[in-house]
């Protein structure tokens, strides 16, 4: 294990998990900005186009990247010039040249805009002009996101529809690949923010079938390849987890942020307590998932309520498992439950209102004098 100090103490800020089922790319960057003024994050706008769903965003400097427009499909062919491709792809990521490893901006509209935005070149409407110089002064970190290693590997298929993880050659180059690309995005924050740290998250959905028939890999084989990903982000990196898993696997890796569903399946996270307060102890954060994609419809203080009560309750939790409850609050941060690209933009604009308003309660009830 590669363990350096975390020097990251969020005390209950909000960020977000990063898709969002917005088309409109500038309301949606200046919403993000304006909801999560300390740790805005790039939205991910799978309703635009194909290209900006989970693997498609990320997969395009995997060798033999076949993109079908007709069908919004994308696979790897492994016959027609591989050989010579993956030789160029092998000497793009020696000469480390990390801009070689830029996301296009037709798979990232999302990102472009928010640097855009952020770096104030193109504006030329004054008043916007000023908030974001406002913006700018609270922000401390900017979350980017990518899809981690073992759900790109099994989400993106061969010709043969056999997912990429089972090919060696070729699941190295999607590591390797998605490594630069979070390097690269660390690269263009510094930019915008030279004093922000960069929190750079893995999504890794998959990880959920843990056990299950659909996948088979050795433990070695996940912590390996997570590890490789995280070891290339130089500043603090995540992983994001919506369901049950292994969370005992997770807290062996070189992670700094575990992101799990706390609303939906708190339950199965207790169950790895143990692995989890030493995972704390080592100076670690958590970042729940408190606020559900869907909020029901009801009084949004009721639903703010709701959630604090839980939220205090698996609190309670650890702390009855020795921990001191503010040494938990300091080493957290909260998010939705999972991402909202799926949901409509209705329950969208409530659930990013209530993230907003829950991190706010909890923040004014136990750090702000």
């Amino acid at each position: 294990m590669n363990e350096k100090k975390l020097d990251f103490e969020p005390k209950c800020i909000a960020t977000g998990v990063g898709s969002l089922p917005f088309k409109d790319v500038k309301y949606t960057c200046l919403k993000v900005l304006e909801l999560y003024p300390i740790a805005p994050y790039w939205p991910q706008l799978p309703k635009i186009n194909f290209l900006e769903n989970m693997s498609a965003q990320f997969s395009e400097h995997i060798p033999n990247e076949i993109v079908d427009y007709e069908n919004e499909k994308i696979w790897i062919d492994t016959e027609k010039d591989y050989i010579k491709n993956l030789d160029e792809f092998y000497i793009k990521y020696t000469s480390k040249k990390i801009d070689n490893f830029a996301i296009s901006s037709n798979r990232a509209k999302g990102f472009y805009k928010f640097i855009e935005i952020m770096s104030g070149k193109y504006c030329d409407d004054i008043k916007l002009l000023s908030n974001i110089n406002n913006i700018r002064g609270d922000i401390k970190y900017i979350k980017g996101q990518v899809t981690g290693p073992i759900t790109l590997g099994f989400s993106l298929l061969d010709q043969d529809r056999k997912p990429i993880f089972y090919n060696n050659i070729i699941q190295d180059t999607a590591v390797k690949s998605i490594s630069m690309i979070a390097k690269w995005q660390e690269n263009e924050f510094k930019k915008i923010c030279p004093n922000c740290q960069s929190i750079i998250f893995f999504d890794e959905p998959y990880l959920a079938s843990l056990g299950s028939s659909y996948i088979s890999l050795s433990k070695e084989q996940i912590i390996n390849q997570l590890n490789q990903c995280f070891n290339a982000v130089n500043g603090i990196k995540g992983i994001h987890c919506c369901g049950k898993t292994d969370w005992s696997l997770i807290t062996e890796t070189d992670v700094d942020i575990i992101n799990f569903d706390a609303y939906n399946y708190f339950e199965n996270f207790s169950i790895y307590s143990d692995e989890i307060i030493e995972f704390l102890n080592r100076g670690k954060v958590l970042a729940w998932g408190i606020v559900p994609t869907e909020p029901r419809e009801d009084n949004i203080n009721n639903l703010i309520e709701e959630i604090i009560n839980k939220f205090n309750k698996q609190i309670e939790f650890l702390v009855n498992k020795g921990l001191d409850k503010d040494f938990i609050l300091r080493r957290s941060l909260l998010t939705h439950s999972c991402g909202l690209g799926t949901v409509s933009e209705e329950e969208a604009d409530k659930a990013l209102i209530l993230l907003n308003k829950v991190s706010e309660n909890i923040r004014n009830t136990y750090f702000v004098k």
